[in-house]
């Protein structure tokens, strides 16, 4: 169903999960870091809030300061909330990993 009206299928479950995270991007001339917030992961990314806008298929290094340790993402949607100037930003991890260092439920076909 999900298919034939939004165009794709999850890959995977998301869980509601908060962290903080910076999202460091090398596509403007000088390197710059943006504080960001998870709302929900996967196992194959995950959707966060932050200030910045990227564009769909910008690639973004996300860092947790927390694990000392990072991964290579790819926008896949954003969207600008009205006021307050935030933005919801989905991404998928370029390398199959385990980011979030937590078990999900089985993929079915």
């Amino acid at each position: 169903f999900t298919d034939n009206v939004v165009g794709h299928v999850r890959r995977s479950i998301r869980v509601p999960y908060r962290t903080h995270l910076l999202i460091r991007s090398s596509a403007t001339a000088v390197a710059s870091e943006e504080p960001a917030d998870t709302v929900l992961v996967s196992r194959n990314g995950g959707l966060l809030v932050c200030r910045a806008i990227y564009q769909e298929g910008q690639e973004l290094y996300l860092w947790s300061q927390e694990r000392q340790c990072g991964t290579r993402a790819r926008v896949v949607f954003q969207q600008v909330w009205a006021g307050g100037g935030l933005v919801e930003v989905g991404f998928e991890f370029l390398q199959d990993e385990d980011f979030w260092k937590m078990d999900f439920a089985p993929e079915y076909d």
